[in-house]
């Protein structure tokens, strides 16, 4: 993204992130979608920032926008990878997100903070930024031998690519640490928090009395459980085949032999806890990123939001309920009073059963000989599948529809919290000025009352041309209904307050902001007394997460 910006001119960059649902699947950078050159957002925006910054002239920033966690990291590995090359060229930026956008940027900050940390660069990262590279002079032997000259060509390449990791280590670490971003800007974002679910070792599961986000005591046992799988595959695989050898050359009999097949078994099961247990470690350090993301750019940080947000309610509301406060779940298990906290009951008890065949009505239907002598059986069949089959159908059903909300594709996880800030802590300052997020509001509301009469005449065009579910949807999406009108989620963008809110953080955060900016604020009296107080907030907030959770 973006290699050209440097040349034109020193401004400080603008990047947006759109969220879920809003990408352009042809990737087109200019459009009516608020985060395309062109369209009204773009427009506004552009006249409302400060000199010296810009939004960008080349290709801007694409990711999928589909609702799966997988999908938002691997998005954020694209954006970190933009913002390495952005710090290469030593060009100074802005981010600014909406909705899932936001969750997007945040987690590009967390893999950056962990590659800082761990001293390691992510492959897709490391592929990107050095594929044009040059690597060092190969130390390679001729021989005639074509096989010897095949693997001496392959040891040679991979000894070149360990070389040139080691070289630039230290140049991509640096730049890892981002010092060009000068503010983050995240607008009615739902910070989404997975953690691991218990499996057959229930330490692992957040649930856990003994699970922690606090110390390293949980990777540490992580760790070890990691050493004991490693040497359970091997050892396993090891015996069943001295078994089946066994079996091979002394004897046929196959009572004998399965005790061996299920060393190979029992090898799989050890993969499996092995991998599970990667995951677990994996999440847990992330979670212990992100609070240290925080503290690093909470000063840089906005986050603004309306209470009323549907996409942020929505997901708090499918996330567990009543879930612990989050500084319990950060304090180390041995300081903290032990909690039972049960597995969320998900079903949403759909009505999946099964009915009684009519088989008799005097004077319409004759009656039917077969169905009276078989209807107990029917009776037996139809009882057990409404008390037995029925209910795990709705269960599963509820489950399947919980996580397709959540977006969650994270094996053996749960959706623990869903916060406008990327803490969750209790009772959050407001994310809006209240006569902003009231307008808001009623701006939606007005939308969505306006659009009614137009969505009851869609309806009835689609009855009368009986159209099935599935082309109804697509003649909707022809139809161009404006529905995203009546949303407040999607509507941020239009109100030039919030556009302000922006302009003035981002002003706040430059590097050289321009000498009118004195003037600016006083333009907005309201709006910077509000993003005055906002700060305060944000930092005493953190200072007293601090205060109980150290780091």
């Amino acid at each position: 993204m973006m290699p050209d910006m440097a040349d034109e001119q020193p401004d400080e960059l603008v990047i947006l992130v759109h969220g879920t649902f809003a990408g352009d699947k042809e990737r087109r950078d200019e459009g009516d979608r608020w985060w395309q050159r062109g369209s009204s957002a773009w427009r506004a925006l552009a006249k409302t920032l400060p000199k010296g910054t810009r939004l960008p002239d080349g290709q801007l920033f694409h990711w999928s926008g589909a609702n799966t966690q997988s999908k938002r990291l691997a998005a954020s590995m694209d954006l970190l990878t933009d913002l390495l090359a952005l710090e290469r060229q030593g060009i100074r930026y802005h981010l600014v997100g909406h909705s899932h956008g936001g969750s997007v940027i945040w987690e590009a900050l967390v893999s950056a903070q962990i590659m800082a940390t761990q001293r390691e660069i992510a492959d897709p990262v490391w592929e990107r930024l050095t594929e044009r590279e040059p690597g060092p002079m190969i130390p390679w032997q001729p021989t005639s031998d074509p096989e010897a000259m095949a693997f001496s060509e392959a040891g040679a390449a991979s000894w070149a690519e360990r070389q040139k990791r080691k070289r630039m280590l230290p140049e991509l670490l640096s730049l890892a640490q981002l010092p060009g971003l000068r503010s983050v800007t995240t607008v009615g974002t739902p910070f989404l928090r997975f953690l691991p679910e218990p499996a057959f070792l229930r330490y692992q599961g957040w649930r856990s009395s003994r699970f922690s986000l606090a110390d390293d005591g949980t990777l540490r046992r992580h760790r070890v459980v990691r050493s004991l799988m490693n040497w359970g595959v091997p050892i396993s695989l090891l015996g069943g085949a001295l078994g089946i050898s066994s079996f091979l050359a002394v004897t046929y009999h196959f009572f004998i032999l399965w005790p061996y097949l299920g060393s190979f078994v029992l090898a799989g099961f050890f993969y499996a806890q092995a991998e599970r247990t990667d995951l677990a470690n994996s999440l847990v350090a992330r979670e212990r990123a992100w609070r240290q993301v925080f503290a690093r750019f909470s000063d840089r940080w906005l986050g603004l939001w309306a209470p009323t947000d549907e996409a942020i309610r929505v997901l708090q509301t499918a996330a567990y309920p009543k879930p612990p406060e989050y500084v319990w779940l950060c304090t180390p298990h041995t300081e903290r009073e032990s909690k039972n906290i049960p597995k969320a009951k998900r079903d949403l008890e759909l009505p999946v059963r099964l009915n009684s065949k009519m088989s008799e009505l005097k004077g319409f239907v004759p009656a039917t000989r077969a169905g009276r002598t078989f209807s107990p059986v029917f009776a037996t069949g139809r009882l057990a599948f409404n008390m037995l089959v029925g209910p795990l159908v709705s269960r599963l059903a509820s489950n399947a529809l919980h996580e397709s909300v959540q977006g969650n594709d994270v094996f053996n996880t749960a959706l623990v919290y869903a916060s406008p800030w990327p803490l969750p802590l209790a009772d959050l300052p407001p994310g809006l000025p209240d006569d902003l997020a009231e307008r808001l509001d009623r701006h939606a509301d007005e939308q969505a009352a306006r659009l009614g009469p137009e969505f009851r005449d869609v309806v009835a065009y689609a009855a009368l041309a009986d159209l099935p579910l599935a082309e109804f949807r697509k003649w909707l999406k022809m139809s161009k209904l404006p529905v995203d009108r009546a949303l407040l989620h999607t509507g941020y963008f239009d109100d030039p307050d919030v556009l302000a809110l922006i302009s003035l953080h981002i002003e706040r955060h430059m590097a050289n902001p321009p000498r009118g900016g004195k003037a600016r604020a006083a333009a907005s009296p309201k709006l910077t007394a509000w993003l005055d107080q906002n700060a305060m907030e944000v930092a005493a907030r953190l200072a007293d997460f601090r205060t109980r959770v150290p780091d």
